[in-house]
């Protein structure tokens, strides 16, 4: 029985409600991973952890200030159960 190949996908805006100082929203969304397992994250400069739902499902949200740059490339990789990597990239969204 085949199974999917783990994906990661990053969302990253300046978009997010009015606030001083502003800040870069970032989620980390990941899919088909090991169910009930653990990731470590790395993304623009942070390191986090998630855990992978009953669908294999994850995500992890943070900000950063100041804001990235309209455009600017925000990377990821995740490290899984048995030594599952994966990498994924999204630019910065501005209004």
């Amino acid at each position: 029985m085949p199974t999917d190949t783990p994906t990661v996908n990053v969302n990253a805006g300046n978009d997010g409600p009015p606030s001083k100082p502003r800040a870069t929203g970032i989620s980390v969304l990941g899919s088909n991973f090991p169910p009930g397992t653990v990731v470590n994250i790395i993304a623009a400069g942070r390191r986090g952890t998630a855990r992978v739902e009953a669908d294999g499902q994850f995500d992890w949200d943070f900000s950063i200030r100041p804001p990235l740059g309209c455009g600017s490339t925000v990377q990821a990789v995740v490290h899984g159960s048995d030594g599952i990597k994966v990498e994924g990239e999204g630019e910065v969204f501005c209004p």
